[in-house]
């Protein structure tokens, strides 16, 4: 039955992680950074199997529940939703079919945001296709490929976040977490105030310019080893349909190739999104299930 992971766990823990990378992305990333028990938002309790290898589940400090166990039943997860009495839990997100047979079985009452299962799409960065407008891929630092950090054309530029206004970020941010349901109405503006805080301390996001304008964002969630995790993609409205997405994207993951990265991960929230993605190179391979909860709620006894 399920316990508290320790130190000797962690070996295992990883090779667990990396088997279903694309769906253990949060975990691996957060396990990589922060240990068994980091102090930030990101850093999660994992709880493990006597042997991790058959499945290992884990709740962060902001309080989402995560999992990495194929095939564990009902009853199971039942158990592991007992170790989590009294704590508090803002979403549950995995692989699709274990979050369904999680929430099946812990069947935890409060309003919902957000309940879907995203397309996942992966992308060997080797093979990554930039649009023609942007040149092509400098040699890599190895010179295995082509790879790199690209300098584009002058019409279009990859920035960091911090060179754009600071509300400019927050209202993106915004729009963006209402556009998905990944907060609520009346939490939106504080979680992309928080967002942006820790995009901007982590160097995790860039800001795609066009002609010096600013008109789209793009950045990683996580890292681990190799491995990027694309999110937080926003174009805003207003010129959508005009290739922005698709340059920032690639724009970021070259640079990222570059410094070493050569997998990258996605969630993709719309089928535009998805053409998006297959027009750079990215595949689909798994799909994602996400249920966040519009407030914290406490589980029950």
């Amino acid at each position: 039955m399920w316990r508290a992971a320790t130190g000797s766990d962690v070996p295992a823990l990883e090779a667990q992680f990396r088997t279903y990378l694309e769906t253990s992305m949060f975990l691996l990333g957060s396990l990589e950074a922060y240990g068994l028990e980091g102090d930030t938002d990101y850093a999660c309790r994992y709880w493990c199997f006597d042997r991790p290898e058959r499945g290992v589940f884990a709740r962060s400090r902001s309080g989402m529940v995560m999992m990495q166990a194929p095939g564990v039943d009902v009853t199971t997860w039942r158990a592991a939703g007992g170790l989590l009495a009294g704590r508090s839990v803002t979403g549950i997100i995995g692989e699709a079919g274990q979050v369904a047979t999680f929430r099946q079985a812990v069947a935890w009452l409060g309003e919902i945001s957000l309940l879907q299962d995203e397309p996942g799409y992966v992308l060997e960065l080797a093979d990554l296709r930039l649009p023609e407008d942007l040149g092509a891929l400098p040699p890599s630092p190895d010179g295995d490929s082509p790879g790199g950090i690209l300098e584009a054309k002058k019409l279009w530029a990859l920035r960091p976040l911090s060179d754009v206004p600071r509300d400019l970020a927050v209202a993106w941010r915004e729009a963006y977490v209402l556009e998905t349901g990944m907060a609520a109405p009346h939490r939106a503006q504080a979680q992309a105030e928080r967002e942006v805080a820790s995009y901007l301390e982590r160097d995790t996001h860039r800001v795609l310019m066009r002609d010096g304008t600013p008109v789209g964002m793009t950045g990683i969630n996580t890292r681990a080893g190799d491995a990027v995790q694309v999110g937080g993609v926003w174009t805003p409205p207003e010129v959508r349909g005009q290739g922005i997405a698709r340059r920032a994207v690639a724009l970021h993951l070259a640079e990222l190739r570059g410094k070493g990265a050569r997998r990258a991960v996605l969630f993709a929230a719309s089928p535009m999104a998805a053409r998006v993605y297959e027009a750079i190179g990215f595949q689909r391979s798994f799909t994602f299930g996400w249920c966040l909860y519009a407030d914290p709620i406490t589980v029950p006894a």
